[in-house]
């Protein structure tokens, strides 16, 4: 009788890690993706899931609050229920910078 064969798993280095293939998916959404709230003082970038991945307060040359944008284990904020995700359309109302989100 075979002996099952244990296998270990695969562990990457940091340098593994690091190192991304250009023909890899990124894990990032494109910027293009992204809607911006602002207020004139501060601005906010939205992903398409309707979390703030990127939030300087209380000015824009502020130390980022939610830094998602750039990594994702840097922050992001989301209102919503928890594990759904509804497709959503996003437009800016005409001449504004009203989000309309339906």
């Amino acid at each position: 009788m075979n002996a099952p064969k244990k296998t270990t798993p695969a562990v990457k280095t940091a340098k593994e890690l690091r190192r991304q293939s250009a023909a890899a998916p990124s894990p990032f959404p494109p910027i293009a993706d992204y809607a911006f709230l602002s207020n004139c003082h501060t601005g906010a970038l939205v992903a398409p899931d309707g979390a703030i991945d990127w939030l300087c307060v209380p000015r824009f040359d502020a130390p980022s609050v939610f830094g998602s944008l750039l990594d994702r284990e840097a922050g992001s904020f989301r209102f919503g229920p928890f594990g759904i995700n509804h497709p959503t359309t996003r437009i800016y109302d005409p001449g504004t910078n009203v989000l309309a989100t339906t």
